[in-house]
């Protein structure tokens, strides 16, 4: 061979060996992994991360976990918090009108810190009936391209109590300066939702010109209407909202001395366009169900409170290998924190599954101390039971697995990282280059030995 030729050699030589180990892509496998599922409960504070939360110095963090998409994020609409929930909500101001009852009223916060108005009715005569009306005075221009909601629920109540309503007027204007009631009630008297223009008693003539919405309160305590439809319903042009009012009606058999009934108001206001929580329409919806992992709305909210959101986490684990011995060793450490009780927990359950790894290799599995080898080599997999705030040490080992699949657990063909290993990196070549060199001139005991040299190096910085 010349040296022109030798030259040649050389060149291609080292192409091969520089360029080798980069175009070599690594073998995939199933390791063993340990992967926790469940459902958690915590207030969504941040729209576009659901899994955001403020932790005890107020500073906004974000749980470790990804949204499991093979179930649903789920909610109770009345635990949604508007940032303009009221028309008004300055309650204490209102003018009462009293039927047979007394009232306290009050505007509070809940143990999730949203407003709500309660009306706590209480009537001692025996009567079939009681009512309280709330009057209060408001100036908003009416807008037939906005939309009114109103959210309400029973609290509690007497068991005479066999029928009962909450309400909220609209009193509102005409072109001429005659007055209308939008009127949206939801009761227990109706078996689903009723739309009807009527003649209220409570406006201030005898005319069919008020619109009433009455919804059963048992199935939905959400209803929305369009204001145009309210509008076209009465076939007159409105241009002024004057008032809003808040009413309880209670009917009792009697059967009980003192009687009362408690009724919160979450939400009763106007907004310039149809309020949703992702494509969902509040309407007729006290439960929302949403595949999805992220939460939008078409109104400004400030929260949503107690939702239940499915969750995945998969846990990692510290690694080492013995390349000697062709052994792997998996420990993790974890705990399913609930933040302060920030976040609670319901079915959660881990699940350790081993892979591509043969049972028959399965050197020991432990769980907190327990010994459940067997289990694992049984199913290949284990799975169990998650409490919140309790730590779990589990610790998997494997020996004497084959070597193309030690190979690919460590990589031993994708050369460690320079900027990580810089001596390791040097010492993988090096042998790399033993490995090309041997392998092209058909020493394939040394090519074995400079293999085997490189899967230790991978095997030590691997880990």
């Amino acid at each position: 061979m010349n040296r022109r030729q030798i030259s040649v050699f050389a060149i291609f030589s080292l192409a091969l060996i520089i360029f080798a180990p980069l175009c070599v892509k690594a073998t995939t496998v199933q390791e063993p992994a340990l992967v926790i599922r469940g459902t958690l409960t915590k207030d969504i504070v941040k729209l576009d991360d659901i899994f955001a939360y403020y932790d005890s110095d107020n500073n906004l963090q974000t749980l470790p976990y990804s949204y499991d998409k093979d179930s649903n994020i789920t909610f109770d609409a009345y635990n949604i918090e508007f940032k303009n929930a009221f028309l008004n909500e300055s309650i204490a101001d209102a003018t009462d009108v009293l039927t047979a009852c007394t009232l306290d009223k009050v505007l509070l916060r809940d143990s999730n810190y949203i407003k709500y108005i309660l009306f706590t009715l209480h009537n001692s005569t025996a009567t079939t009936s009681y009512r309280a009306i709330s009057k209060l005075t408001v100036d908003y221009d009416f807008n037939r391209n906005y939309y009114l909601l109103f959210i309400a629920k029973l609290i509690d109540k007497t068991a005479d109590v066999t029928d009962y309503e909450a309400i909220i007027y609209l009193k509102v204007l005409d072109e001429g300066g005659e007055d209308h009631l939008i009127i949206l009630d939801l009761t227990t008297n109706v078996a689903d939702v009723t739309v009807n223009v009527i003649d209220s008693s409570y406006d201030s003539d005898t005319r069919t010109d008020d619109i009433a919405i009455y919804a059963n309160i048992t199935k939905y305590n959400v209803i929305q209407y369009a204001m145009s439809f309210l509008e076209d319903k009465l076939s007159v042009s409105l241009v002024k909202i004057t008032e809003i009012w808040y009413s309880v009606l209670a009917t009792s058999d009697q059967s009980v001395a003192d009687s009362y009934i408690k009724i919160a108001f979450r939400v009763a206001s106007l907004f310039n366009t149809k309020v949703m929580i992702n494509s969902i329409v509040l309407n007729k919806t006290s439960t929302i169900s949403i595949n999805s992992a992220k939460i939008t709305s078409s109104v400004d909210i400030e929260k949503i409170a107690d939702v239940s959101i499915p969750f995945i986490h998969e846990v990692k684990p510290e690694k080492s290998f013995d390349s000697s011995s062709l052994t792997i060793k998996y420990d993790y450490l974890f705990t399913l924190k609930t933040y302060d009780g920030e976040v609670s927990y319901s079915n959660v359950v881990a699940n350790f599954t081993i892979g591509d790894i043969p049972a028959e290799n399965i050197s020991y599995f432990y769980v907190n101390g327990g010994d459940y080898t067997e289990q694992l080599k049984a199913n290949g997999y284990y799975a169990w039971d998650i409490s919140p705030d309790t730590q779990y040490y589990v610790s998997f080992k494997a020996s004497g697995i084959p070597e193309d699949l030690f190979d690919a657990l460590v990589e031993t063909e994708v050369p460690p990282s320079f900027w990580v290993n810089p001596g390791a990196w040097f010492q993988y070549y090096f042998w790399h280059i033993v490995f090309l060199v041997a392998s092209l001139m058909g020493l394939s005991s040394l090519a074995k030995e400079a293999k085997r040299r490189k899967r230790k190096i991978k095997a030590k910085t691997k880990g």
